[in-house]
Parts: C-alpha cells; structure tokens; sequence
C-alpha cells in the first residue's frame, strides 16, 4: 500500500527469527525437544511460516523487486516508471473493495484501503489518527449527488478544553475545508456534501492541538491522537 500510493519508496520487512521476551532462545520451530522447559511452543507461534508465504508471494510479483539480507528484506518498485501505473491500480483496488457503509474497525479488513497516511492500526470499533490524516475514497455508487457522513469523535475535547479542528475534501475540480470547534467528547455526524463527478474522493482531517493520552490524562499511551473514526456513510442529500 505505501510503495502504490508513493508514500514510500521501499519498505523493510524484518525477518521473523528474533529473540522476544516471553519465549525462551534460541526457538524451537517444529522440531521439538522434548526435554526443553518450552518444548510445546514453536518459535513466534508461526510468524516464519507466515513471512515465508507472504514473501513467496511477493517475489512472484513482476512489479516489485526484493533485496534479501540476513535481518531484513527490502521491496521497492521494480521501476520509477511504475509509480503512475501503481497509483492507478490503486484507486482501481480501492474502488474494488470499498463499499459503503465503511467501518474501521479492526475486523473490517476492506477499510485499510482508504487509509493513506497518519493512521494508527484499527481499534475494536474504530480508528485513531494522528495530527494530520488522510483518507482516499472511491464515488459511492448509489446515490448522484451524494453526501458522506463521517462518524468522528475528536481526543480530548470537552467544554473546559475545546479543540479546533478541520476536514478538507479534494477531488478533481472541488476543494472544500470544513473548520469546527469541539467541545464535547461523544461522537459526531459530520455531512460532507459531494458534486456529481466519478473521480476518487480525498479527505483530510487536521487536528492541529492533538495531544497523547500520556500528555493528557498521565497513561502509558505516547500516541499522539486526533480523531477517532467509527465509519463512513453515503446517502443522496436532504431535497431542498
């Protein structure tokens, strides 16, 4: 997702063989000693299975080209060139595999590919930003014109400490910022009225004063935390 969408030029995959606190080594894997105190545990509980498929697979693709090294494996594009290609393919995917309504939740596996850049990994229900988030999505198909409702909630707002923040939507041709002041923690419906046209749809949440759970309230959770967002909706605009 990072090499299609350019937001990286390789990405490093480390090898699953390592030491982790709770398990004893050097690891088992699948040949077990009998007399060793961790004889019913295999090494990462099959993370180097795992790697070996994934990377099979991708080794298999003409569009990548891995560099292999003892902790780490490196995926690039097999070309510059392929940028434009790739970015094309990923709005196809996208398209392909969004519909509406999208939830971010950790079980909702479709969502990740709206997400572009400034996302923590999906909570139970929902998913955190960062200060500066992007989504890309495709046109709903169901409805002409549309309206998108993004369920937000905005970390740490409340009436003692109202938090300001903005929601940019660009697709070709239209360029819309949204800026609100929140002041109550529980969640949100925000509209996001769309023009017609068949072109992706991206928005840009800001929440410049984001702070982390540690920074706010004294947790162990150093994250620093814009909005929480549950899911998006699309439905045709109220008749005049």
């Amino acid at each position: 997702m990072l090499l299609l969408a350019g937001e990286a030029d390789a990405v490093a995959i480390a090898q699953s063989e390592g030491p982790w606190s709770d398990h004893f080594w050097p690891c088992v894997y699948s040949s077990l000693d009998a007399n060793s105190p961790n004889a019913p545990t295999t090494c990462g509980d099959g993370a180097d299975k795992a790697l070996a498929t994934l990377m099979t697979a991708l080794r298999a693709d003409p569009a990548l080209t891995i560099t292999e090294g003892k902790f780490f494996s490196f995926i690039r594009l097999a070309s510059p060139q392929d940028r434009a290609m790739a970015q094309k393919e990923l709005v196809q995917l996208t398209a392909k595999h969004i519909q509406y309504p999208l939830r971010f939740g950790a079980r909702d596996n479709d969502s990740v590919w709206a997400l572009r850049g400034g996302w923590y990994q999906p909570e139970a229900e929902w998913i955190w930003s960062g200060a500066d988030a992007l989504l890309e999505l495709p046109r709903p198909s169901h409805c002409e014109p549309c309206q998108l409702h993004a369920f937000v909630s905005v970390f740490g707002a409340s009436g003692d400490r109202p938090i300001k923040m903005t929601i940019q939507t660009q697709s070709v041709g239209f360029d819309q910022v949204r800026e609100f002041t929140v002041s109550v923690p529980h969640q949100m419906d925000i509209s996001l009225p769309l023009p017609a046209g068949t072109d992706p749809v991206r928005i840009r949440f800001l929440v410049p004063e984001a702070k982390s759970p540690l920074a706010l309230i004294g947790t162990t959770d150093n994250r620093v935390l814009g909005v929480q967002l549950q899911q998006i909706t699309a439905t045709s605009p109220p008749s005049p």
